[in-house]
């Protein structure tokens, strides 16, 4: 399928582009879930501290509130 800007796109929903028909469900993914679930797989592999940690995602999340940083994993 080409789009007016003559891209070649698979549609994978039944709206296509450019339409506005609300229809269909939007699927909407909050930032601060999705940190959860990398914070959650980095303590998996057990990275719990420092640089591209858990505890570094949640921090992030805290900052992000208006919440102080944690040192507690």
């Amino acid at each position: 399928t080409l789009s007016p800007s003559g891209l070649i796109i698979a549609y994978k929903y039944k709206q296509g582009w450019g339409t506005f028909d609300q229809t269909e469900y939007t699927m909407v993914l909050r930032l601060a879930e999705q940190y959860l679930i990398r914070a959650e797989a980095r303590a998996r592999q057990n990275k719990l501290v420092g640089e591209n940690s858990a505890e570094a995602d949640i921090n992030a999340i805290r900052l992000r509130a208006g919440l102080t940083a944690t040192t507690a994993v």
